[in-house]
Protein backbone atom coordinates (compact mmCIF):
# COMPACT_ATOMS: atom_id res chain seq x y z
CA UNK A 1 0.00 0.00 0.00
CA UNK A 2 1.45 3.19 -0.69
CA UNK A 3 0.37 6.40 1.30
CA UNK A 4 1.71 10.49 1.56
CA UNK A 5 3.77 11.69 4.49
CA UNK A 6 4.12 14.92 4.68
CA UNK A 7 7.87 15.81 5.26
CA UNK A 8 8.88 18.83 6.74
CA UNK A 9 11.06 21.20 4.35
CA UNK A 10 14.33 22.35 6.66
CA UNK A 11 15.65 25.85 5.94
CA UNK A 12 12.33 27.75 4.81
CA UNK A 13 10.63 29.73 6.42
CA UNK A 14 7.18 29.36 5.03
CA UNK A 15 4.57 26.40 5.94
CA UNK A 16 6.89 24.03 4.49
CA UNK A 17 5.30 19.95 4.09
CA UNK A 18 5.91 18.55 1.08
CA UNK A 19 4.09 15.31 0.17
CA UNK A 20 6.08 11.70 -0.78
CA UNK A 21 4.97 8.80 -1.74
CA UNK A 22 5.36 5.85 1.17
CA UNK A 23 5.17 2.29 0.95
CA UNK A 24 3.89 0.22 3.38
CA UNK A 25 3.23 -3.65 4.05
CA UNK A 26 -0.57 -3.98 4.16
CA UNK A 27 -3.38 -1.95 5.69
CA UNK A 28 -2.79 -0.85 9.21
CA UNK A 29 -6.27 -1.23 11.34
CA UNK A 30 -5.16 0.91 14.29
CA UNK A 31 -2.38 3.52 14.66
CA UNK A 32 0.62 1.23 16.65
CA UNK A 33 0.16 -0.82 13.13
CA UNK A 34 0.76 2.08 11.34
CA UNK A 35 3.90 3.24 13.27
CA UNK A 36 4.61 -0.17 13.06
CA UNK A 37 4.57 -0.78 9.20
CA UNK A 38 6.20 3.04 8.65
CA UNK A 39 9.25 1.43 10.91
CA UNK A 40 9.57 -1.60 9.00
CA UNK A 41 9.72 0.31 5.94
CA UNK A 42 12.76 3.03 7.14
CA UNK A 43 14.44 -0.03 8.68
CA UNK A 44 14.54 -2.22 5.07
CA UNK A 45 15.55 1.21 3.44
CA UNK A 46 18.12 1.63 5.90
CA UNK A 47 19.65 -2.32 5.55
CA UNK A 48 19.11 -1.64 1.85
CA UNK A 49 21.76 1.60 2.19
CA UNK A 50 23.59 -0.06 4.79
CA UNK A 51 24.83 -2.94 2.44
CA UNK A 52 26.33 -0.46 -0.71
CA UNK A 53 29.94 -0.58 -0.33
CA UNK A 54 30.90 2.62 -2.14
CA UNK A 55 28.63 5.90 -2.80
CA UNK A 56 27.20 6.42 -6.15
CA UNK A 57 27.65 9.53 -7.90
CA UNK A 58 24.49 11.90 -7.57
CA UNK A 59 22.59 13.57 -10.63
CA UNK A 60 21.22 17.22 -10.46
CA UNK A 61 17.81 15.56 -9.35
CA UNK A 62 18.89 13.74 -6.12
CA UNK A 63 20.88 16.92 -5.04
CA UNK A 64 17.42 18.71 -5.39
CA UNK A 65 15.42 16.89 -3.71
CA UNK A 66 17.85 16.59 -0.83
CA UNK A 67 18.26 20.21 -1.18
CA UNK A 68 14.49 19.90 -0.34
CA UNK A 69 14.96 18.43 2.75
CA UNK A 70 17.89 20.33 3.85
CA UNK A 71 20.56 17.63 4.29
CA UNK A 72 22.70 16.64 1.15
CA UNK A 73 24.48 13.15 2.05
CA UNK A 74 25.63 9.81 0.10
CA UNK A 75 23.26 7.90 2.37
CA UNK A 76 26.27 5.70 3.48
CA UNK A 77 26.48 4.32 6.80
CA UNK A 78 29.73 4.57 8.23
CA UNK A 79 28.78 2.99 11.91
CA UNK A 80 28.24 -0.67 10.60
CA UNK A 81 25.57 -1.72 13.18
CA UNK A 82 22.53 -3.80 11.40
CA UNK A 83 19.34 -1.94 13.17
CA UNK A 84 17.16 -3.91 15.15
CA UNK A 85 13.52 -4.04 13.73
CA UNK A 86 12.09 -5.27 17.03
CA UNK A 87 13.95 -2.29 19.13
CA UNK A 88 12.82 -0.05 16.10
CA UNK A 89 9.16 -1.13 16.81
CA UNK A 90 9.72 -1.02 20.69
CA UNK A 91 11.55 2.78 20.83
CA UNK A 92 9.20 4.49 17.99
CA UNK A 93 5.84 3.34 20.07
CA UNK A 94 7.14 4.26 23.45
CA UNK A 95 8.14 7.67 21.90
CA UNK A 96 4.98 8.16 20.34
CA UNK A 97 2.94 6.76 23.64
CA UNK A 98 5.37 9.78 25.44
CA UNK A 99 4.31 12.28 23.04
CA UNK A 100 7.56 12.96 21.26
CA UNK A 101 5.03 13.07 17.96
CA UNK A 102 1.89 13.76 16.64
CA UNK A 103 0.21 11.60 13.88
CA UNK A 104 -2.18 12.88 11.55
CA UNK A 105 -4.36 10.87 9.52
CA UNK A 106 -5.76 13.43 6.00
CA UNK A 107 -5.89 16.65 8.88
CA UNK A 108 -7.54 14.64 11.37
CA UNK A 109 -4.92 13.87 14.74
CA UNK A 110 -4.47 9.96 15.70
CA UNK A 111 -4.50 10.27 19.55
CA UNK A 112 -3.80 6.76 21.19
CA UNK A 113 -1.73 3.87 19.89
CA UNK A 114 -5.34 1.43 19.81
CA UNK A 115 -7.23 3.85 17.95
CA UNK A 116 -8.56 1.95 15.05
CA UNK A 117 -8.02 3.57 11.49
CA UNK A 118 -8.99 3.29 8.19
CA UNK A 119 -6.15 3.40 6.01
CA UNK A 120 -6.45 3.79 2.08
CA UNK A 121 -4.28 4.27 -0.87
CA UNK A 122 -2.91 7.74 -1.58
CA UNK A 123 -4.08 8.70 2.40
CA UNK A 124 -2.20 11.74 3.62
CA UNK A 125 -0.49 11.06 6.88
CA UNK A 126 1.40 13.68 8.57
CA UNK A 127 4.08 12.82 11.38
CA UNK A 128 5.26 16.04 13.57
CA UNK A 129 8.22 15.72 15.26
CA UNK A 130 7.83 17.57 18.90
CA UNK A 131 11.23 19.09 20.23
CA UNK A 132 10.93 20.03 23.93
CA UNK A 133 12.92 23.02 24.66
CA UNK A 134 15.42 23.34 27.45
CA UNK A 135 15.41 25.88 29.91
CA UNK A 136 14.22 27.00 33.92
CA UNK A 137 11.22 26.79 35.11
CA UNK A 138 10.09 29.74 37.42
Amino acid sequence: MIIQVLVKRLGRRGAGFEPSPFEISGPAGTVSELICACVETCVKKHAEHAARIEPTPLDDEEIDSMARIGKIAFDIDYNGQAPSLEEAKRHALQCFEDGWFRIFLNDRELTGADTPIVLKDKDVVTFIRLVMLSGRLW
